[in-house]
């Protein structure tokens, strides 16, 4: 396990890279921002999720060290997974990346969306 001061040294921390923030309950996601993201503004943290619509519970609380990302891994609807229907997840973003506004986030749209 890395030593939390040795992390926050890091021009960059992934949040969750192996996992998913949808996962994680709301006061987790407080916590994390007030315990680590908040007294730490000189460094960059990266949050993603499949499902964007999560950033919805604590957006508000983003401080600008923050840069938001989503997976949608296709353009079209299948029926193999629970995850909501790629156009919901695209439109889900967008709608973050309008709160947000400026450099908070990062879009990436593969082609045929």
């Amino acid at each position: 396990m890395i030593p939390l001061l040795t992390l926050l040294s890091a021009d960059i921390v992934w949040i969750g890279s192996m996992g998913d923030l949808a996962f994680q309950s709301t006061e987790n996601m407080e916590k994390v921002i007030g315990e680590m993201i908040e007294p730490n503004p000189e460094t960059l943290f990266f949050l993603e999720t499949k499902n964007p619509a999560t950033y919805n519970r604590f957006i508000d609380d983003l401080p600008e060290n923050v840069i938001v990302s989503t997976t949608i891994e296709t353009n079209r609807p299948c029926d193999v997974t629970d995850a909501s229907a790629p156009l919901k997840r695209f439109l889900d973003f967008m709608l973050c990346l309008t709160i947000l506004g400026g450099d908070r986030s990062f879009c990436l749209m593969p082609l045929g969306f």
